[in-house]
Formats: structure tokens, sequence, C-alpha cells
């Protein structure tokens, strides 16, 4: 293949020499992981599928919201099942229009972000829009207001994620960046503990919110107050961001316009790379499955607990809190021994725990012959899910770092944004249409059409990882000192070229 035009045979030197306090400023960028993971698993995870639902349960059985806040009501089958699946959908396709979104916005974010200096303070603009969003969040007990708030929330946090992930590559050393991913990624659990044990403290006294799938009980409970203060807690923790300094290649100070014109162009360049490059062309789409399954699990894990387990709701906090306590406790090994074995064989290792973690899930609390599995193995499920999430960002970031140019890392992750923003757009639909085919016309339960539909999320792994397979395995190079300038040619770093 030619050289890509603007690429150079040299790769600019970054002294991380700048940066006197490496370690804290290592640790203040992780805070921001720890920040944005609160309202990751206290909006995403744990309370707005639930409150979408139950808006929408309320509002075909013509309730008055409100009145779900501190008392239960019991609807009939129908009712139950009806509002559960179109709740469903309204919840699938808010996150389909903001994932489309951000499948445009996210090359353009990276690739304005690889013009700018300090990218903290673009950074910042972003999540103080996010903050604003979750805030209002609870403010009316309307479903459309929650459907149309939560969309600019959820918009703004994937945006910050594009902005923030990109920072990496100038903040820690080359055979550092798996570590540092790691310790971030491990760290900013911490933020869902802090989450959990916010809606735990709120949920005392008789106040969790309800969705009794064998009772068709409904209770709405703590959620909406739930939501100021996961966006001041978000707030607190995400200060620290202003503190950290990146090391940056020496380039002269660019007027906007021209700063745009380059934006373009850079963008031009990387798509073109992104579907020429097989390398990243199959990690494009190996990571949109296998983003898929795991954005999935994510958006739906309170209903697969309650309605697909039947498990109560304190238990999603429980088996959410050993999640979290084993990614804090592996993720950082994860990272460890990504740097050591290179994201190729990380995936592999990822996507064992993924399916060791699907086939736990089926198997919990499940009768067959007239005796039912203990509910106990959600909680080791628990404790395998964490590093599979956690790993899987790792792997990922270390994958794109070694992959992009150095001059273009922003775009890069921005390309990366748009496959799993596509997966994220496309998972919710694949996931409910499994559950209404199983539910109506295969006949089972809608609990049990639950439970079967994670086979659907497990064939979807083991696609992407098999597509992830087939990239060149470019670790031991990278260590050593070698880069990708684009159009898959890669140069040591003296400059030569090599294979």
């Amino acid at each position: 293949m030619g050289t890509s035009k603007g690429n150079t045979n040299q790769i600019s030197k970054l002294d991380f020499s700048e940066i006197k306090h490496y370690k804290t400023n290592i640790f203040a960028w992780s805070l921001y992981d720890l920040a944005n993971t609160i309202y990751s698993m206290g909006v995403v995870s744990l309370t707005i599928a639930p409150l979408i639902i139950l808006l929408t349960l309320s509002e075909n059985a013509n309730i008055d919201p409100s009145t779900l806040i501190s008392s239960e009501i019991t609807l009939s089958r129908v009712q139950f099942e009806d509002g559960v699946e179109l709740g469903g959908y309204y919840f699938a396709g808010v996150l389909l229009i903001g994932n489309l979104v951000m499948a445009f916005l996210s090359p353009l974010l990276g690739a304005y972000a690889d013009q700018l200096s300090k990218r903290k303070y673009f950074l910042s603009l972003i999540t103080i829009f996010c903050l604003i969003f979750t805030f209002s969040l609870g403010l009316k007990l309307n479903l459309t207001w929650v459907l149309i708030t939560f969309f600019f929330a959820n918009l703004t946090y994937q945006m910050s994620l594009v902005v923030y992930d990109s920072m990496l590559p100038f903040l820690a050393k080359p055979n550092e960046v798996s570590k540092a991913a790691g310790f971030g990624v491990a760290f900013g659990y911490f933020g869902s503990y802090i989450a959990i044990a916010l809606s735990m403290y709120l949920a005392g006294n008789n106040n969790d919110y309800i969705l009794d799938e064998k009772n068709y009980i409904i209770k709405i409970g703590y959620i909406p107050s739930y939501f100021s203060i996961v966006a001041f807690a978000f707030l607190i923790f995400g200060i620290p961001l202003l503190l950290v300094k990146e090391v940056r290649p020496q380039q002269e100070k660019i007027p906007f316009r021209e700063t745009m014109k380059n934006t373009f162009a850079s963008l031009k360049l990387t798509a073109h790379e992104v579907f020429q490059y097989k390398d990243t062309r199959n990690f494009m789409v190996g990571w949109l499955l296998f983003i898929d399954m795991a954005n999935t699990v994510i958006a739906f894990m309170s209903i697969i607990i309650t309605i697909g387990l039947g498990l109560p709701a304190e238990e999603v906090t429980l088996v959410l809190a050993i999640g979290i306590t084993s990614a804090v406790l592996f993720t950082f090994p994860i990272g460890w021994i990504g740097d050591k074995i290179g994201p190729k064989k990380l995936f592999y290792l990822i996507g064992i725990l993924w399916i060791l973690s699907i086939i736990l899930t089926i198997f919990t609390n499940l009768t067959i012959g007239g005796v039912t599995t203990p509910k106990e193995l959600a909680y080791l499920n628990g404790l395998v899910v964490g590093p599979a999430l956690g790993g899987g960002w790792v792997a990922q970031r270390l994958m794109i770092t070694e992959l992009s140019p150095e001059d273009r890392t922003s775009n890069y992750f921005g390309f990366t944004n748009i496959f799993g923003r596509i997966s994220s757009a496309i998972g919710p639909y694949i996931w409910t249409g499994s559950i209404w085919l199983l539910n109506r016309k295969v006949g089972f339960d809608i609990g049990d059409a639950t439970r079967y539909t994670l086979i659907v999320l497990g064939i979807l792994l083991i696609s992407g990882i098999y597509l992830i397979s087939r990239v060149t395995d470019h670790h031991d190079k990278y260590l050593a000192g070698a880069r990708h300038i684009g159009d898959g040619i890669w140069v040591d770093n003296q400059g030569n070229q090599i294979d």
C-alpha cells in the first residue's frame, strides 16, 4: 500500500519528563473514570430502564405515576407483559436515536480533539451539559420528559468518553498504556460502589422500586430523587480532571477555521484507512459485535436480574456490588497481563469470561424437572462478569492505541465509537425482538424469554471474537518502538519502514 497523504516516516517524541508527578497525573485522569462510572452505573445500569418501563406501565393503566413513589399497585398479567415489552421498545428507541447521532458525531469529535493541545477543557464543557441533563431527569414524572432528557444526558456522556479515552496516549508511556488503562477502569469501578451505595441508602425503609414479574406488582420508589444526587457526585469527582497535564508533540497554535479544515481532512484520511487496512476493518466490525453484547447486558442488567431471573430488586444491587468488587480486584491485573500478551490475546481471555458469565446467568434460579438451581449462581456470575466487562475496555483502549497513528489517536477512537454506537443502536432491538419472538411466537413467559435471549448475545460475542482473531498481532514491535503511520505502514523508531 502507498503512504497516505500527510504521513511521514518520523515518529514524534513525547517527552513524559514534562509531567513532574507522573503517577499523580494518571490518578487524576482515573478519577474522571470514577466520576463518569457513577453516571453509567447509577443511571444506565440501575434506574433508567426500570423507570421508563414503570412510567409506560402507569401510563397504559391510567395511573398517576406520582402515586407509585410510595405505593405499590398490582396490574393484570396482560397489562404487565404488554407494558414491559412497550417500555423496552421505548428504551431501545431512545438508545437507537442517540447512538445514530453519536455514530455521526464520534469521528468529528475525535478529529477535532486531535487538533487541540489541551483536551481537558473541551471534555469539561461536555461534562457540564451531561450534569445538567442528568440532574433534570427526576424533575418530572412524565414518560416523554424522561425519554428526551435521558437522550441528551446519555448523548453528552458518550461524547465525553471519546475525548477522555483519546487522552490516554499522552498521559501514559507506551509500555504502560494497558496498565494505565487497567488502573483507570479498575479505579473507575469505585464509582459503581458510590452509585450502588447511594441507591441502597435511598431505597431503605421500603422505598425500593418494584417490578414483580410473578405477581405483577409495580412501584417507582426512590428513583426520581436519585438523579440529582448522581449528578452532584459526578461533579465532585470530575473536578480533578482540570489538574491533568497532557504531553503533546510540538505544534503551532492553529486558528479555529484552519482547525476545522484540518479536522475534516483528518477525518477523510482516517475513514479511508479504517476501511482499507484489514486490521482496523476486522477490529472495528469485531468490536461492533463484541460491544453489542456488552452494551446490551449493561443497558438491561436490572431487567435481566429482576424479570429474567425472577430475583427481587435488592438482588440487583448485591450482584452488581459483587461484580464491581471483582472488577476492582482483577481489572488492573488484566491490564498488566495486556501489557505482556497484547490486546489480541487479551480479547481471547475476555471472551472466555463472557461465555462463562452467559452460561451462569442462564442457569441461575432455573427450574428443571421440578428442581430449581440456586440463585447464588448470580453471585458467582458477578465475580466473572466484573473483570470481563472491565477487561474488554482495557483491551479496546490498548488495541486502538497500537493501531492508530500518533497524530490521529482521537480520530481512531472516534471511529471505534461509531461502531460501538451502531452496536448500541441495534443491540436493544435485537434484545427486545428476540424476547418478543420467544414470548409471543415460541410461548415462553416473559421471564424465560428474557433469560434465553442471552443465547443470542453469546452468538454475537463469538462472532466478534472471531473477527478480532483475524487482526495481526503487532504488540511486540509496538513495545520495541515501532508505530503505525497509516495505510498499514509501520516504521521503527528511526523512521525506517518495517513489515
